[in-house]
């Protein structure tokens, strides 16, 4: 039994749904019926993806005081697939990182508020997010506001999935 649960998705119906990430190394999945009607029932597939699994040619390490971090061929479409990381270490340890986006943003459209398909994860520290250290998980086309992350080292992730892909995301950081 997981300790500390919450629900990451419900499903039902006669769809085939999209694929989804989760960020713990364990993952409960509950059926329920009510026993009124039959049908075929539902499989699904799952693969566990360890941090280290990330090509080194897409984790990005920047030591700096500012810059700016983009989608890759932003503002053009991104591509599917993708796993994008930066790891942002500043060189002054006292200081918060500001993030100020640019005016375009366009990744797909998210569930709710969730981001279940395309997303841009920020957070602090130098590793994936968790539910110990503060995270922005961003999709949709609305820019976001002017964002703080109190730490001097920030963890960023961009992950897309096989359909819908929009124009992408660039934003500057600076101390």
């Amino acid at each position: 039994m997981i300790n500390h649960m919450c629900v990451l998705k419900v499903f039902c119906g006669f769809e085939v749904f999209p694929s989804f990430h989760t960020n713990s190394s364990q993952l409960q999945v509950t059926f329920t019926s009510d026993g009124s009607v039959t049908y075929r029932g539902f499989s699904f597939t799952w693969t566990a993806i360890n941090e280290s699994s990330i090509p080194e040619s897409r984790v990005t390490h920047i030591h700096a005081e500012s810059g700016t971090i983009s989608s890759t061929k932003f503002p053009s479409t991104y591509d599917r697939f993708l796993e994008e990381v930066w790891i942002v270490r500043s060189p002054n340890p006292d200081m918060a990182i500001a993030i100020e986006f640019d005016r375009l943003f366009d990744l797909e459209d998210g569930v709710g508020s969730s981001c279940p398909y395309d997303s841009l994860t920020i957070s602090e520290g130098t590793s994936r997010p968790s539910a110990y250290n503060e995270q922005l998980q961003l999709c949709n086309t609305t820019r976001p506001s002017t964002h703080f992350i109190r730490n001097s080292d920030m963890y960023v992730s961009f992950k897309t999935d096989k359909s819908i892909n929009g124009l992408g995301f660039s934003f500057n950081f600076f101390l």
